[in-house]
């Protein structure tokens, strides 16, 4: 098949220009996963069921918005985050849910969301092909008709290669058909075609989310594995310079028990920054989870730990050495760099530093959606 005859510059690098609303970049990235897969029709309600666990991860674990503004207000919530909210509302599944967990819990609930998705399918298998198809600009009627617009497609087909056809069915079993030549382009060219759509995304979510750090981070899950040994070690050597308690129950910490805990969830941060890091008892850090610690209930305790950290950082050989093999890979903020780890600082000045650049975020993630939480203990909360 010739590559060349496709109007590419034309027609598909335009498919994604002047999008007001999300479901552009789901549906095309969903078809694009989707070829990978077989040759074949694909159907409205598995494209549709595509988009929801692409966006998964994005609204439930990262509590970002889809949402559609106009003039800085919101007018109305993207389909996709209220078709994934009534799964969660009506599921027992959690945000970092498995993708068989996800199209188990659609499934489940299609009942539910049916009229959500008969919505998505109004618009966005027609809107997305306007870039093939310039008669579609503006509030033209030449798709207004569904089934008039199919066969208009079809007989367009025949004049420029359209990226795919639509087949007629009932409501979201209605199909589209690659183009053959346009499924080996993508199949050729899949890593620079996602990376495409994913930039496309990345800078839409961003205009949606202003403050956000990581957008980049939070389109998927985050299965790596993060390296914090060199955290571990550094706050292990404070420790033996220092009482450090734990930051949610008071007590003396145990390095048996222990983990490295993000004060505001690595999943909004999207970073392992030292002065975000904490060393907590592991139990308590899994009853915590995603959600934000009350902020006048811990962070007075946290602040301190790290002012012990600072403490030892200049006190010893040993401490500046463990803090520089930390800033290999936990430390990249310019104002951690330059404000906050320089020597010199009374505890005063360091805690202020810390609050002045912490709160910020802390708020930032609550304004997005996480919840507040509290460490209880047999009922009595600590």
């Amino acid at each position: 098949m010739g590559e060349l005859l496709l109007p590419i510059n034309q027609t598909f690098a335009k498919m994604l220009d002047d999008t007001s609303q999300c479901y552009k970049f789901y549906w095309l990235e969903a078809i694009t996963h989707l070829i990978l897969s077989d040759d074949r029709e694909y159907s409205f309600d598995e494209i549709i069921d595509e988009m929801i666990v692409n966006a998964w991860y994005t609204v439930t674990m990262y509590h970002l918005h889809l949402e559609t503004y106009q003039n800085k207000q919101k007018v109305q919530s993207s389909w996709l985050e209220v078709i994934i909210n009534k799964i969660t509302e009506n599921s027992v599944i959690e945000p970092g849910a498995s993708r068989e967990d996800i199209i188990k819990a659609i499934k489940e609930n299609n009942k539910i969301i049916k009229d959500d998705k008969d919505a998505l399918a109004v618009y966005v298998p027609y809107r997305l092909l306007s870039s093939f198809i310039p008669e579609m600009k503006g509030e033209s009627l030449v798709w207004k008709n569904t089934t008039n617009f199919i066969n208009y497609i079809k007989e367009k087909n025949k004049e420029v290669p359209l990226f795919y056809t639509i087949n007629p069915g009932k409501g979201l079993q209605k199909s589209i058909s690659i183009n053959p030549y346009w499924r080996e382009y993508v199949l050729t060219n899949y890593p620079i075609v996602i990376g495409w759509i994913k930039y496309k995304k990345i800078t839409y979510i961003q205009a949606r989310n202003p403050g956000v750090p990581g957008i980049a981070n939070k389109l998927d899950l985050f299965v790596g594995k993060r390296d914090l040994e060199d955290v571990k070690k550094l706050w292990k050597y404070v420790s033996k310079k220092y009482k450090i308690t734990d930051v949610y129950t008071g007590n003396e910490i145990d390095f048996g028990k222990t983990h490295i805990d993000h004060f505001i969830p690595w999943s909004y941060v999207s970073c392992d920054e030292l002065w975000n890091l904490i060393p907590v008892d592991g139990a308590v850090n899994e009853s915590k989870s995603n959600s934000l610690p009350s902020w006048d209930d811990y962070f007075p305790r946290f602040a301190t730990n790290q002012y012990f950290l600072y403490r030892a950082i200049y006190d010893s050989e040993q401490g500046m050495k463990l803090f520089n093999q930390c800033k290999r890979a936990n430390l990249f903020s310019l104002w951690a760099n330059e404000l906050l780890y320089v020597d010199g600082k009374t505890e005063e000045e360091f805690k202020s530093t810390l609050e002045n650049n912490m709160k910020p975020v802390y708020m930032s993630a609550f304004i997005q959606g996480y919840e507040i939480w509290k460490y209880e203990q047999d009922g009595q909360l600590l």
